[in-house]
């Protein structure tokens, strides 16, 4: 019999060590160790939306996550989302189902909440699509000659940064979230993520303001061969964006190359040669420029909460009466048909059977689908997808058409 319960100090060192040896591939066991007890403890003791979870059996504890209460920008409107990270299982208990009970006291525990969605980082893809969580945009990673960036004649903005205009920071971040699909609200840990003492900032300042800035790191793989790893790149606008890029093509005599990872899939527009140096990918003339990989996965917990929460957004001024029917075999009260009526744009729950097509998915590809992060169309063309209607094609696809696909720089 199982029984999961928010951990404490006490509880602490035990779970350093499952950690430790869950994610021994972040550095050393002794390095994870001296991580997770420094931050363990602020989790437990300090932060308010943030907790940690254990699975005891007989009194002992086999394995636990981290919940953390996020806003995120769905769309064109702010919701509550839960995270999930930091699952992990004793190594001598895989395989007795730890994992899938913590996954299912997350979905419940958030869902009791109020929160109509989740979001993870996965360790294993198919586990959690078999859970109903569906993909976000991959995050790709860019390695760029710093020549290659666009220069300006000017880089008279550009300044250091530092702790003491965190707020400002904060102010500038915001603003980037407020135009970005699936940005999260930055919590305490993430924020002081920024400064840490391995990290630096150069920022776009002007009349007192913050408008962008870099958040980065070094590289080094010689004593004379080093990179720039960039962390964050939050920008205002494109005259701010240009200053940014200035400053990194101005690099070229100190990195060899900058590396970006973001989720933002058109980066090789900004520059002059995206070429990341290698060519194992395709062993061809195709020049390589960079690599992908998962990124977030999404889950919709309530489908009524969820078109609640989404009650000011405009589907694209579409009017329609929707019976959409959400397959979901691992959160029960979340399996069934929904009545939806579009009218002008604007969602409505209905409580009548009257309706003009019906949608049938799996609760993974519609959480996909309301982030933004595929079209309708194509998932009834990959077979993810029915319409009972075929002539109704257009106006469902246009209703969950997105002009941005989600876009998180948010790492739990």
């Amino acid at each position: 019999m199982s029984t999961i319960r928010k951990l404490t100090e006490k509880d602490i060192e035990d779970f350093v060590e499952i950690s430790a040896n869950a994610y021994c591939g972040f550095g050393t066991l002794e390095q994870m160790r001296k991580a997770y007890r420094e931050f363990f403890p602020i989790v437990v003791n300090e932060l308010e939306d943030d907790d940690l979870f254990g699975l005891c059996r007989e009194e002992k504890l086999h394995g636990g996550m981290r919940l953390i209460d996020y806003k995120m920008k769905l769309l064109s409107t702010k919701a509550a989302v839960g995270g999930i990270g930091c699952v992990a299982v004793d190594l001598v208990h895989k395989k007795e189902k730890v994992a899938k009970e913590l996954m299912e006291f997350a979905c419940k525990y958030f869902r009791e909440k109020g929160m109509s969605m989740a979001a993870l980082y996965p360790f294993r893809v198919d586990f959690y699509k078999n859970m109903g969580f569906g993909y976000g945009v991959e995050r790709r990673q860019y390695k760029i000659e710093p020549k290659y960036f666009p220069k300006d004649s000017s880089k008279k903005h550009i300044t250091y940064l530092n702790e003491e205009s965190k707020d400002d920071i904060l102010d500038c971040y915001n603003s980037f979230l407020e135009k970005n699909n699936g940005m999260m609200e930055k919590t305490e840990p993430c924020l002081e993520r920024l400064f840490r003492k391995d990290r630096k900032i150069v920022g776009y300042k002007k009349d007192g303001r913050v408008l962008g800035y870099i958040n980065f790191s070094y590289k080094t793989k010689h004593l004379l061969k080093n990179d720039m790893v960039i962390h964050e790149l939050i920008y205002e606008n494109h005259e701010v964006l240009l200053e940014l890029c200035t400053f990194l093509h101005f690099q070229a005599d100190q990195f060899e190359r900058i590396i970006i990872n973001t989720p933002d899939e058109h980066i090789h527009y900004l520059v002059n040669n995206p070429e990341n140096g290698e060519y194992e990918a395709f062993n061809s003339i195709k020049n390589e420029f960079g690599v992908s990989a998962i990124g977030l996965m999404y889950r919709v917990l309530d489908v009524r909460k969820l078109f609640k929460d989404l009650n000011s957004h405009n589907f694209n001024n579409q009017s329609c009466s929707l019976k959409l029917t959400v397959i979901d075999d691992f959160v029960k009260e979340n399996d069934g048909s929904t009545v939806v009526e579009f009218k002008d744009g604007k969602a409505t729950i209905c409580n009548s059977e009257d309706y003009e097509v019906e949608v049938e998915i799996k609760v993974s590809d519609f959480s996909s689908l309301i982030m933004g992060a595929i079209s309708f169309k194509k998932l009834a063309e990959y077979g993810l997808a029915r319409i009972s209607d075929e002539k109704y094609m257009n106006i469902i696809n246009n209703i969950f058409l997105t002009d941005k696909k989600p876009m998180c720089i948010t790492d739990f």
